[in-house]
């Protein structure tokens, strides 16, 4: 299961997670998609890195996203296709420019 929580610590954070789209992300028993609105075309880099800052996995490597909402999925699994540990990763998105990044708890 995972379960997300958006930390907007400072305008200039929620500025930037703005400008690469707005996660509509609820506090759900089981979460695995994130939704976001982009205000126009932009290529997007997401990956999900652990709290070393190690990659687990990317989710996005230049991938163009169309203006509006759209979705990156992440399953709970590394870039070998093993179940990640239980704890808490790092989602860091960068689109135009501007970089956000996205606390994921993963829980069973």
């Amino acid at each position: 299961m995972l379960t997300t929580f958006a930390e907007h610590s400072s305008l200039s954070v929620q500025h930037s997670i703005w400008i690469i789209g707005k996660a509509i992300l609820e506090a759900e028993p089981s979460i695995d998609e994130i939704r976001f609105v982009l205000p126009g075309r932009v290529a997007v880099d997401a990956v999900v890195v652990d709290l070393a800052g190690r990659r687990v996995r990317t989710l996005a490597a230049g991938r163009e996203f169309a203006p509006g909402l759209n979705r990156l999925d992440w399953d709970g699994r590394d870039a070998a296709g093993r179940p990640v540990p239980v704890g808490v990763y790092l989602m860091r998105v960068r689109a135009g420019g501007e970089a956000g990044v996205q606390r994921v708890v993963v829980s069973r």
